[in-house]
């Protein structure tokens, strides 16, 4: 240290610190996105999330780049990884922070080659210069889908034009990697045709044609397409259109793979055919807990190259859930599954990496999604600082290094989507919302989240003992959904018998079961909208 910097030590006083740490704090806490819902363990998670984040983001001296390393020890920069961080900053409002973790592998695109049969490394999004850890090849997919997700998140135009040209050249990369598996005209085609050239899964360095990654590659496509429309940029409808292309090539690599597989038995004794991890699997329960049940093909649904409704995906959660998620091979060994399928099913080993909630939220089946929610926390959750494991060996005993800031990420972007989901042009709100947050005199409040369609809050009261459930919505939205849906999920399952939104009555096709179709026109643009609902209850 030099004199003034010796100096300013000596000057430092614990308790003046101390003052002006906790303002800092609270400071952060109150300008993103606030969660708070009837159980103060999640409550406390969610606050405790944001500072695991930012003290486990390192800044190199040589560059200035801000490095968010996954875990507060041992672990650097795993690309996807951080990628799930940024993401959750994002939804948060911390455009910012999401900005310095993705702006690594954007100044080292090129640098490394990935890990499979590629034939360049140019426009390769993978490296974080002296931080870059693993060898997961999927890295460049889920960058190219961070980077356009912010475009779209943050709406800043000029952040959207200094990346523009690096998210082309990333899809060009594999738009011309892809053709390396396509036949010539008129010959047969290949079970692999159209899939990017054999990689690495993540810390599994096997070169072979792994559905999830090629999901991925998939899904960066399709969202930089979705950036580029949204800036009205040249190149969207070529992207767009080749992106398409690729989906199709990879779900009908999938539905050949589940074809030339071997039959599953569930444990209601019907059979349903196998859908393995990668083309060219025939057996069930050969390969491991990372390939079978960590990055499986229900990775397709998240990444929107199969839909949620679709009977692959169907195939896929039974097996998980019956067969895989049990199993000695790939799963907790568990062997009294008749009787605790419950407590002990619904997960995989590091839970957080396998999106069974948001498919089961996807596909509307609110108590599978709740269950593996609510499992996913109980298996990974330090309950006296709350903070994540990164997975399980086996229920009780935590493995990994925490704080583990991408697995809580991910489940922080859960707890968001049981709240405010976006499906196509749709919003949804309180879809997942378990029944006993409305109970009588329970509140739940989501402020400043950040959509796709601009920001919201959401308060939803419950008056359940008077008949009614009340919510306050209030939106700043550049773009306006096709449709809002709020669900009231009534702790008794109760249905509304009459709903009031602003004090007019929503006609009866408005309000469907539980679920209440809002008058969108009611929150456009530059409007400060607001909308106040009261539903009302037959005792």
């Amino acid at each position: 240290l030099d004199p003034a910097e010796m100096e300013r030590l000596r000057a430092i006083g614990f308790g003046g610190e101390r003052e002006r740490v906790i303002a800092y704090w609270r400071e952060r806490f109150a300008s993103g996105m606030r969660i708070a819902v009837p159980d103060p363990a999640l409550n406390s998670f969610f606050d405790a999330h944001l500072w695991h984040v930012l003290i486990t983001t390192d800044r190199e001296p040589e560059t200035g780049l801000y490095n968010q390393g996954v875990a507060t020890v041992q672990y650097r920069v795993f690309a996807n990884e951080t990628v799930m961080i940024a993401r959750e900053m994002d939804l948060r409002g911390e455009h910012r922070e999401a900005e310095r973790f993705l702006e690594p592998m954007l100044r080292y695109q090129g640098s490394e080659p990935l890990k499979g049969r590629f034939s360049t490394k140019e426009g390769v999004f993978h490296g974080a210069g002296p931080y870059t850890h693993g060898e997961y090849a999927m890295n460049h997919g889920f960058v190219l889908w961070g980077v356009a997700e912010h475009c779209l998140l943050s709406r800043d135009r000029s952040y959207f034009e200094r990346v523009a040209p690096q998210l082309v050249k990333g899809c060009d990369f594999l738009i011309a990697e892809r053709r390396s598996t396509c036949g010539p005209p008129g010959a047969p085609r290949s079970p692999v045709h159209g899939l990017a050239p054999a990689s690495s899964l993540e810390d599994v360095v096997e070169y072979q044609y792994w559905l999830a990654t090629n999901g991925y590659f998939h899904l960066g496509m399709k969202r930089t397409a979705e950036a580029l429309a949204a800036f009205s940029h040249p190149e969207a409808e070529r992207i767009a259109g080749e992106a398409e292309l690729y989906r199709a090539d990879i779900e009908r690599a999938a539905r050949e793979a589940a074809t030339r597989a071997a039959l599953v038995v569930l444990r209601d004794g019907n059979a349903i055919p196998y859908v393995p991890s990668r083309v060219n699997q025939w057996r069930h329960l050969t390969e491991g807990w990372i390939r079978e049940a960590l990055y499986c093909a229900l990775h397709l649904a998240t990444a929107e190259g199969v839909a949620p409704h679709d009977p692959l995906i169907t195939w896929m959660l039974d097996d998980l859930e019956d067969n895989i998620f049990f199993s000695w091979q790939s799963g907790f060994n568990v062997s009294d599954y008749e009787t605790t399928w419950f407590e002990k099913g619904g997960v995989t080993l590091q839970p957080c990496l396998l999106d069974m909630t948001p498919v089961y939220l996807a596909r509307d089946e609110i108590p599978a999604a709740l269950r593996a929610f609510w499992n996913t926390y109980a298996l990974s959750i330090y309950p006296d600082v709350h903070c994540f494991a990164e997975w399980a060996r086996r229920f009780g005993v935590a493995g990994g290094p925490v704080y583990k800031t991408s697995d809580e990420a991910r489940f922080i972007i859960w707890l968001r989507q049981l709240l405010v989901s976006e499906e196509g042009q749709e919003l949804w709100l309180a879809r997942g919302a378990p029944r006993a947050w409305l109970e009588e005199g329970r509140t739940i409040s989501v402020e400043r989240a950040v959509t796709c369609f601009g920001r919201l809050d959401l308060e939803i009261v419950s008056e359940v003992g008077a008949g009614r459930i009340r919510a306050d919505l209030r939106a700043d939205f550049h773009t306006l959904p096709e449709r809002i849906r709020l669900r009231l999920r009534h702790p008794r399952s109760l249905l509304p018998s009459r709903v009031l939104v602003s004090g007019r009555a929503l006609a009866a096709e408005q309000v469907r079961g539980e679920d209440v179709t809002l008058p969108a026109r009611d929150l456009a643009p530059g409007g400060g909208g607001r909308i106040e609902i009261t539903a009302h209850y037959e005792p």
